[in-house]
C-alpha cells in the first residue's frame, strides 16, 4: 500500500499525544536509550505512566509538542535531558518520579522534571562539550522554563523554588557547570512572574532541521497547515530533505497555494528522483490546478516507472489521471484502452469510494463518445448515476449525450433530473435551453438562460444568447441590451450582433486604451499625424496613465520634426513619474534641444547626466558606473551621440575628440563592438572637420575593420581619400559602399553614394 498515511506514520514515536500509550511506541529508541541508561549508571527499566501524565500537563503548560524519547532509568535519584544519535530523551529514575503524586514532594521533583523538559524546549545542544558559563546560561534558561510552568500548574514561588534551593551550592560559581543557588532561584522566579504577568514561552528554540521537521509533521496531521509551512521551511533552509518538500507541498495545497504545492513536488523528485510520492502529487497536480496535461502525462510516468503495480488506491487514482490528461489531450484511443483496462482488470469498488468509481465510468463514457459508440455511452454513464446517484453531473452528461444526437425531449429530461439534484448548477440551464432553442421553444430557451446568467453573470456568452432569443420572439431592444452587456463581458459576437442588427458601428466601442493601441501602431509605422490623432482620443476617454500617453505624444511630434511642441510636451512631464523611465525623459530633453539647434542646451544637459550617472570613464573623482551603462545601452549611447555633435555642431572639435574617446574606452570596458566602432566614427568626423586626414584615416579604418559591409564607412572613407587626392581608391571604396547599401536597400546613402561616384569616380 502506497498511501501518504503510511508515509506520515513512518516516524510515530516524535508525534505528541496525551494519551499514554503514545510515549511506549517503539522504533528501535529504547534500545538507544537502554544504552544511555546504562552511562548513567542504571541497570533495569520499569514502566511508568506517572511519567507520562507529569509529562503532559508540563507540556499542555505552553502548548508545546513531545519530540522525544522518555524512559525510566534506576539508580539515577533525578531526571536528566540529553541527545545521541540526533535523538533527544529525557530518562528518570521510576522511584523518583512515583513521588510525583499528591505528597510533600510533587512540587519539587515537577519542578526537576520541568527543567529537563525546559532543556528539549529551549533547543540546547546537549551532549556535546561546551564551556562551564555557556552551560551556566543554558542552566538558567531551563530554570526559567521551569518557574513559568510551576506557575501555570499551580504552584506557589516557594514551591517552585525550593528543590533547587535544596541542592545548589552558594557562593562562586565562576568554575561551575551550574549556576549558583542565588542565579537559580533568581531565574525561576522571573519564569514564574513572566506567567503572572501573562507573557508566553514559545517552541521556537530548534536545533536542527530534524527539529522543525517533527513539528511541523505535527502541525500537518492537526491541520494548522499555516504553520506547518512555517516549520518545513524552517527545516529546509538548514537541511533540504525529501519529506519536508512533500509534506510542505501538502500543506501548500490545502491553503490553495497551488503554484507552490507544484514547485515542492519538483524539489522533491531533483533531491530523489527514484521515490514516488512527489511524482504522484506533481501529476495530480498539474492536472487539476495548472491544466498542464503533458506535464501530468509525465510527472505520472514517472511514478509508473519508479514503482510496481500493486493495483492499490495510488496506482489506480495514477492511472485515472493518466487517461485523463490523454482525454484532455484527445488522444482518445490511448485514453480509452487505459481506462477500459483498468475496469476490466480490477475490482474497483473494493479499493476506491463509489463516487471516485463512478468518475472512471464517466471518463471511458467520454471516450466512447468520441470513438461513436453511442450505445455504450449511455451504458458507463448510467453506471455512473447507479454508483454515485446524487450528482447532477452524470444526469448533465446524459442529457448532453442525448444534446448532441438531436433527441432534444430525452435531453431536457434529464437536465430536469439534475437540475433536481442541483438547482445550482449553471451548465444544465444553459444547455437545457440549447436544447430548447433547437426545438424552438425560445420562451422556455430565454426563462433558463436567465437562470444562468443569474448563476454566472459575468460570462457574456450568456447574454448574447438571451439576445438572440429575445430578438426570435420580437423584443430587438432587449436584444441590444443584452448584447451591450455581453460585449463589456469579453463577448465579441455580442459586438457583431450590435453592429449586424441594432445599428453600432465598431468606432462607438472603442475605449481609450484601443486608441493609445492604435496609436502605438501608428507610431511604429511612423505614421505620426494619424497617431496624435489617435492619442487625443485616447486622452478625451481617459486614458489612465497620462505620462505615458504623453511620452508617445512626444515621439510623435518629434517624428513630424515639430521639436518644439514635442519639447513643451515633454516638459509637462512630472520629474517623478512611475509610468515612464526619467533617465528617457533626461535623454530625449537632450535630444530634443539639438535638434532646435540649442547645442549649448543640449551640451550643458548631456554633460550633468553624464556626473550623475557616473559614465564618465575618465572622471577621476567618482566610482565608474558600468552597471548602469549595460542596463541602459540605448540611452547612454543617445545621451554621447548628441553631446558629441552639438560639440561638433559649435566648432569645439577638440572636446568632441575628447568625449569620443570616452565613449570608445566605454565601448572598449563592456566588450561591445557597436560601441567601439561608432567611437571610432564619431572620432573620424571630428578630425575630418579639424582636417586631420591622416588622423581621420586610422580611424575610419577601425570601424571598418570591425564591419567592413557598412556603406556610410566606406563612403566616410571614400570621402576622406578624396581630400587627400587619392581619387582612384576613393572610387573603389564608393563603388564597394553602393554594392552594401543596395544590398541593404538604404535609400539615403546609396543617393549620397552615387552623387559623390557622378561627381568624383564619371
Amino acid at each position: 500500500m502506497k498511501n501518504y498515511l503510511s508515509f506520515l506514520f513512518i516516524f510515530p514515536i516524535f508525534l505528541f499525544s496525551q494519551e499514554n500509550d503514545t510515549y511506549k511506541l517503539d522504533y528501535k529508541n529504547t534500545e538507544k536509550a537502554t544504552q544511555l541508561c546504562a552511562k548513567n549508571k542504571s541497570n533495569s527499566f520499569k514502566s511508568n505512566d506517572e511519567a507520562d501524565i507529569a509529562l503532559a500537563k508540563i507540556l499542555s503548560v505552553v502548548g508545546a509538542s513531545k519530540r522525544f524519547v522518555i524512559l525510566p532509568c534506576e539508580n539515577i535519584n533525578n531526571a536528566l535531558a540529553t541527545i545521541d544519535d540526533g535523538i533527544r530523551y529525557i530518562l528518570y529514575d521510576p522511584e523518583f518520579l512515583n513521588s510525583i503524586s499528591n505528597n510533600s514532594k510533587y512540587w519539587g521533583n515537577m519542578s526537576i522534571l520541568a527543567h529537563e523538559v525546559g532543556h528539549h524546549i529551549n533547543g540546547h545542544t546537549l551532549g556535546i562539550a561546551i564551556s562551564a558559563y555557556e552551560n551556566r546560561l543554558r542552566e538558567l534558561e531551563a530554570d526559567e522554563f521551569s518557574g513559568f510552568v510551576m506557575q501555570k500548574l499551580g504552584a506557589t514561588l516557594e514551591q517552585a523554588t525550593e528543590t533547587i534551593a535544596a541542592i545548589s551550592p552558594s557562593g562562586d560559581d565562576t568554575y561551575s557547570s551550574h549556576p549558583n543557588k542565588e542565579r537559580r532561584i533568581s531565574a525561576i522566579a522571573k519564569g514564574y512572574n513572566n506567567s503572572l504577568n501573562n507573557k508566553f514561552i514559545k517552541e521556537e528554540k530548534l536545533s536542527d532541521w530534524e527539529e522543525y521537521y517533527y513539528r511541523g509533521s505535527e502541525k500537518f496531521k492537526a491541520k494548522e497547515y499555516d504553520g506547518a509551512i512555517i516549520d518545513f521551511s524552517e527545516s529546509i533552509k538548514l537541511q533540504p530533505s525529501i519529506k519536508a518538500y512533500i509534506e510542505r507541498g501538502l500543506s501548500k495545497e490545502y491553503t490553495n497555494d497551488y503554484p507552490g504545492a507544484i514547485i515542492d513536488m519538483q524539489r522533491a523528485i531533483e533531491i530523489d528522483p527514484n521515490d514516488w510520492q512527489p511524482y504522484y502529487y506533481l501529476g495530480i497536480y498539474l492536472y487539476k490546478y495548472k491544466e498542464d496535461y503533458f506535464g501530468s502525462l509525465s510527472a505520472l510516468e514517472n511514478y509508473f516507472k519508479v514503482t510496481q503495480w500493486v493495483a492499490d488506491y495510488n496506482d489506480l487514482e495514477a492511472q485515472y489521471y493518466f487517461s485523463k490528461s490523454l482525454y484532455m489531450k484527445e488522444f482518445y484511443d490511448e485514453s480509452f484502452s487505459r481506462i477500459d483496462w483498468l475496469i476490466k482488470n480490477h475490482d474497483l469498488t473494493s479499493v476506491l469510494e463509489n463516487y471516485e468509481v463512478a468518475e472512471i465510468y464517466s471518463l471511458r463514457g467520454r471516450n466512447y463518445f468520441e470513438k461513436d459508440s453511442f450505445a455504450l455511452v449511455m451504458v458507463d454513464y448510467e453506471k455512473a448515476v447507479v454508483l454515485n446517484p446524487k450528482l447532477a453531473l452524470y444526469q448533465e452528461l446524459i442529457g448532453d449525450f442525448y444534446l448532441n444526437t438531436k433527441e432534444y425531449d430525452k435531453a431536457i429530461e434529464y437536465y430536469n433530473k439534475a437540475i433536481l439534484l442541483d438547482q445550482d448548477k449553471t451548465t444544465v440551464y444553459e444547455y437545457r435551453a440549447y436544447a430548447e432553442e433547437m426545438k424552438e421553444d425560445f420562451y422556455a430557451a430565454l426563462i433558463d438562460m436567465n437562470e444562468a446568467i443569474k448563476l454566472d453573470p459575468e460570462y457574456g456568452h450568456y447574454y448574447l444568447k438571451r439576445g438572440e432569443y429575445k430578438l426570435k420572439i420580437n423584443d430587438k431592444k432587449g436584444a441590444c441590451a443584452d448584447w451591450l452587456i455581453g460585449n463589456k463581458k469579453g463577448s465579441e459576437e455580442s459586438l457583431n450582433k450590435l453592429i449586424e442588427q441594432c445599428g453600432y458601428k465598431i468606432e462607438d466601442f472603442y475605449t481609450a486604451d484601443d486608441y493609445y493601441n492604435m496609436g502605438l501602431e501608428e507610431n511604429e509605422k511612423a505614421n505620426y499625424s494619424s497617431a496624435l490623432k489617435l492619442f487625443s482620443k485616447s486622452k478625451e476617454l481617459g486614458f489612465l496613465k497620462l505620462d505615458l500617453l504623453n511620452s508617445e505624444i512626444v515621439i510623435s511630434h518629434k517624428g513630424n520634426n515639430d521639436f518644439e511642441k514635442s519639447l513643451k510636451v515633454l516638459n509637462a512631464i512630472p520629474k517623478n513619474t512611475e509610468q515612464i523611465n526619467v533617465d528617457w525623459i533626461s535623454s530625449m530633453r537632450i535630444d530634443l534641444k539639438y535638434n532646435l539647434k540649442d547645442f549649448s542646451g543640449a551640451i550643458k544637459e548631456s554633460k550633468e547626466f553624464i556626473a550623475l550617472k557616473k559614465i564618465n570613464p575618465d572622471d577621476i573623482n567618482s566610482e565608474f558606473n558600468i552597471n548602469y551603462i549595460n542596463d541602459n545601452l540605448n540611452i547612454t549611447s543617445s545621451v554621447y551621440f548628441y553631446y558629441i555633435h552639438s560639440l561638433l555642431n559649435s566648432s569645439d572639435y577638440d572636446n568632441s575628440i575628447n568625449v569620443s574617446n570616452q565613449f570608445l574606452k566605454i565601448g572598449r570596458t563592456i566588450l561591445d563592438n557597436d560601441f567601439i566602432s561608432t567611437a571610432y566614427y564619431w572620432l573620424t568626423e571630428a578630425k575630418k572637420a579639424k582636417r586631420d586626414y591622416l588622423g581621420a584615416m586610422q580611424d575610419i579604418n577601425e570601424a571598418i575593420k570591425l564591419y567592413p559591409e557598412t556603406p556610410f564607412y566606406l563612403m566616410m572613407r571614400a570621402e576622406i581619400k578624396l581630400a587627400l587626392g587619392a581619387k582612384k581608391t576613393a572610387c573603389e571604396d564608393l563603388k564597394l559602399a553602393l554594392k552594401y547599401a543596395t544590398e541593404l536597400k538604404i535609400e539615403q546613402d546609396i543617393l549620397n553614394i552615387n552623387r559623390l561616384i557622378k561627381e568624383n569616380c564619371e
